[in-house]
């Protein structure tokens, strides 16, 4: 039965392919601005808050945070903006008499995101984020799945790290699971987990296996949205944001096909249908027997043996 919704899945969005859709971010980038005034920032302050990456678009100084019965956290370090301040003087002409001139003067201000600080909060008319039983179901069984906390979408392989915006920060709750579904299927990829190349050793933005990575998280993540049913929702965009990646493989299939295969391996491990532990129980039992039977010296590195018996072992189920 779920090998089929694979393939229904699957063929949707090669259907999809054929017309050519504008993948639509679906979370909320809101431009950085004072927790105060509510005003953006503009010019080259906008540029240095933009850089920084906060989940929260609201910036103020220490006294604003006190001022609104909050504080920074300890050992946070501060962001610099600067501003104009205009200083009128009085110029003394040789005729005596005197002239108003007005100088600009460069100061700065230090400033800590929302999420440097504590105790503060900022009511905004949005309507309150309500759990999809299903989803939180997925999420919650993946069993040794990495680290989530706030930021820009990302898997940070080194530190087995995903980062997602604010839940309130997406344009529905389905758009939220959509990119987190997203992520967690990159993180199959680390090398505890199904060791793909694509996750696992370093390549370049924009080659192929780099796109071929992105979709097979992006049919991971359809495939998750299917078991959950949410698909309704968000098919389109998925289908989009594939399309934007197929384009380096020149509109070839096939490879969406490949990378379907393993983006049903990532959502079985997520879902809990396979373990890396069985991969793992074999190698041990592999290496068990050849010491039984001396197949191996006395001094063999066992470690690598074991590692290399996983590897080839995860292989064979790619």
């Amino acid at each position: 039965m779920r090998n089929k919704v694979y393939e229904i899945i699957t063929n949707k969005i090669i259907e999809g392919l054929q017309n050519k859709k504008t993948w639509l971010k679906g979370w909320i980038t809101q431009l950085p601005k004072n927790a105060i005034t509510r005003k953006p920032y503009s010019g080259i302050n906008l540029l240095l808050l933009s850089l920084k990456n906060y989940a929260s678009p609201y910036f103020l100084t220490y006294k604003q945070a006190r001022q609104l019965k909050g504080y920074v956290k300890q050992g946070e370090k501060a962001t610099i903006i600067i501003y104009w301040k205009i200083k009128e003087t009085e110029k003394n002409l040789e005729n005596g008499e005197t002239k108003k001139e007005t100088v600009p003067i460069l100061r700065y201000y230090k400033v800590f995101n929302l999420k440097q600080c504590e105790g503060i909060e900022i009511k905004e008319n949005k309507e309150e984020f309500s759990p999809v039983e299903k989803c939180e179901d997925i999420i919650s069984n993946y069993k040794d799945k990495p680290e989530i906390k706030q930021g820009q979408p990302c898997y940070i392989n080194s530190l087995d790290l995903i980062r997602i915006p604010d839940k309130n920060d997406f344009l529905n709750k389905e758009e939220y699971y959509s990119v987190l579904f997203h992520e967690l299927t990159h993180s199959t990829g680390n090398e505890k987990r199904l060791n793909r190349e694509g996750v696992a050793k370093a390549v370049n933005f924009g080659s192929d296996k780099y796109s071929k990575e992105e979709l097979i998280a992006e049919l991971g993540n359809a495939f998750l949205c299917a078991i959950s049913g949410i698909t309704n929702k968000v098919i389109d965009n998925q289908q989009a944001y594939i399309n934007d990646w197929i384009d380096v493989f020149r509109k070839d299939k096939k490879i969406l096909i490949q990378a379907s295969r393993q983006a049903q391996r990532a959502t079985d491990y997520i879902t809990g249908v396979i373990k890396i532990s069985d991969t793992q129980k074999i190698a041990e039992d592999i290496i068990n027997i050849f010491k039984e039977n001396k197949v191996l010296k006395v001094n063999a590195d066992y470690r690598k043996l074991y590692d290399d018996l996983c590897k080839f072992l995860n292989g064979l189920l790619k």
